[in-house]
C-alpha cells in the first residue's frame, strides 16, 4: 500500500492529540497551539536496474508550542520512521521544533 500525505496527516493528529494540524495553511489562517504544520519539500527516488522501484516524499515539519521544554517534540521524532530534527527556535515566544520526514 503507498503512503500518502492524508495517512500522514493521520499519524500527525494522533501523536498530537488533536485536529491542530496543518497542511501548507494561509497565512491568514489563525493556528491552534499546539500545532504541527508541514508541507511537501521534494523527493528521493531509489533506482535498479535503470528504472525507479522506490519513491519516498520529502516533508518539512514544524511543531509549534508554547512551552519551552514540551515532550511531544521528543514523540515526532522517535515515534514516526525516517524523521529527523533540524534545527529549532524560538519566535514571538513560541518555540517551533523543526524535523525532516522522509514517507
Amino acid at each position: 500500500m503507498a503512503r500518502s500525505r492524508v495517512g500522514l496527516n493521520d499519524i500527525f493528529k494522533e501523536i498530537l492529540g488533536s485536529g491542530n494540524v496543518y497542511f501548507n495553511p494561509p497565512e491568514s489562517l489563525k493556528l491552534n497551539y499546539p500545532c504541527i504544520v508541514y508541507n511537501y519539500d521534494s523527493g528521493d527516488s531509489i533506482f535498479a536496474d535503470d528504472s525507479a522501484y522506490q519513491f519516498n516524499r520529502k516533508y518539512s515539519v514544524q511543531y509549534i508550542s508554547k512551552k519551552a521544554d514540551d515532550i511531544m517534540s521528543d514523540r515526532i521524532a522517535t515515534e514516526i520512521p525516517m524523521c529527523t530534527m533540524g534545527r529549532n527556535f524560538v519566535q514571538d515566544n513560541m518555540y517551533h521544533y523543526n524535523y525532516t520526514i522522509y514517507y
